[in-house]
């Protein structure tokens, strides 16, 4: 499931995503990067919906971050999202 969250409900969606983790659960996550502000490719406009990686690393606190890296990928996801963008993705397990 892909979704841009709101600024207003960003960490209780991502605090009740951790809280539902089993021990030793995993999640894997991929987020539209600030450094994709300008490219046509594809994603929000609307920097307050948008990540760096230590916004990310504040928002999997209580998880041990197993990967996490800002990357440029090739998009081919239909007619909205196709070119080269700026994501970050990660791994996250809860102790």
């Amino acid at each position: 499931i892909y979704v841009h969250l709101s600024r207003s409900i960003i960490e209780e969606v991502y605090k009740n995503v951790i809280k539902s983790l089993k021990p030793g659960g995993k999640v894997i996550v991929e987020v539209y990067s600030v450094s994709q502000l300008g490219r046509d490719s594809g994603g929000p406009k609307d920097e307050r919906v948008l990540y760096t990686e230590g916004k990310l690393r504040n928002l999997l606190s209580g998880t041990n971050i197993e990967w996490i890296e800002e990357m440029e990928v090739d998009l081919s996801e239909g007619k909205y999202h196709k070119g080269k963008a700026m994501v970050i993705r990660a791994v996250a397990k809860k102790g």
